[in-house]
């Protein structure tokens, strides 16, 4: 992931960390690929590492294929 870190800048309309929900101040991260803010590096790699973690393991009612054959039965 790639990402651009904005100093001295706020950004419009007031936006918030994905992570931690905080608000975002004049020093911050932005991901290029989705435009997600976060407010310090520490929140980006968090970020990250909870979507790894979701990725390699799903519950089974967010398997789409799972969900439906769970409701045929």
């Amino acid at each position: 992931m790639e990402f651009v870190l904005v100093n001295g800048r706020t950004p419009r309309p007031r936006s918030f960390c994905v992570q931690c929900r905080e608000p975002i101040g004049e020093s911050y991260l932005r991901e290029i690929g989705t435009r997600l803010s976060y407010c310090n590096h520490n929140c980006y790699v968090d970020h990250c590492t909870d979507s790894v973690l979701a990725l390699e393991n799903p519950r089974p009612e967010d398997i789409p294929h799972y969900r439906r054959s769970v409701e045929i039965c």
